[in-house]
């Protein structure tokens, strides 16, 4: 007689402590190097060296600024 209502009472505790009370994600974090480029030479970019998201290396050839209005000068 006092067994089922403890067995109801350890149930309903056990659904109630690991129950859906919170929402749990799988998150995921990526680590990613990410900088500002900036030209000491202003002008207008007439050619891009490098594809979106391409990995790149020091030395490398990120864009080309045009270079007529400083032949002018």
């Amino acid at each position: 007689m006092v067994a089922l209502p403890l067995a109801l009472l350890a149930g309903g505790s056990y659904v109630w402590v690991t129950g859906g009370r919170y929402q749990e994600t799988e998150n995921a974090n990526l680590q990613q190097a990410r900088i500002s480029v900036a030209s000491d030479t202003a002008g207008r970019i007439v050619q891009v060296g490098i594809a979106d998201n391409q990995l790149v290396k020091q030395g490398d050839l990120l864009f080309v600024i045009d270079p007529e209005p400083y032949r002018i000068a």
